[in-house]
Formats: C-alpha cells, sequence, structure tokens
C-alpha cells in the first residue's frame, strides 16, 4: 500500500512542479493545538533545527511550515520529525527558504 501511496504522490508532486508537498495518509482526529504543541517540542528538542526562524500552521491535521533554514540537511530533519508525528494529514514544506 505505502509504495501505491509514494508512486501517486511521486505523480502528484511531478504535476505540481516539485511543491514540497507530502501525504502519508495516516490523519487521525487529533486538535490542531495539541499536534502544534507536539511539533514546537519535537523541532525545540531538536539540535539539527534552529526553530527561531519557522512558522508553524496546522489546520484539520494538516501542516504546513513556512520560514528561513540554514540548509538542504535542516530541511530534511524537519520533514523527518514532521513524519514522526502521530496524525498529521499532508505535510507542506514549500514555505521553507535558506537564510
Amino acid at each position: 500500500v505505502r509504495v501505491l501511496v509514494f508512486g501517486v504522490l511521486a505523480l502528484f508532486l511531478g504535476a505540481c512542479g516539485g511543491r514540497d508537498f507530502y501525504s502519508e495518509g495516516t490523519a487521525t482526529t487529533r486538535p490542531d493545538e495539541a499536534m502544534l504543541e507536539t511539533i514546537q517540542r519535537a523541532f525545540w528538542e531538536d539540535d539539527g533545527v534552529d526553530e527561531s526562524d519557522l512558522t508553524i500552521r496546522v489546520d484539520r491535521s494538516n501542516v504546513s511550515v513556512s520560514g528561513r533554514i540554514s540548509n538542504t540537511e535542516e530541511k530534511k530533519r524537519i520533514l523527518t520529525i514532521l513524519r514522526a508525528v502521530d496524525g498529521i494529514g499532508e505535510i507542506d514544506i514549500g514555505g521553507l527558504t535558506r537564510r
């Protein structure tokens, strides 16, 4: 099932011009505020992420992160952290730019 999801996702990303938009299809009902707090705490606790320049929005379990990052590794780390949070539907990190 995951292979199919990633295959469809790859087609979707190609159609979107490579926009940094991800969906794991594992969304569950969870208050957005609680999810936001979990994400903020995870970023704060991770040495690979400087959360001071990030804006995080959660809307019906869909998460978007925008702001300034140092490098590609920080972007990858942000995505890894978000994928580990239970209940996230879609992830949009297209608003991240390099400092």
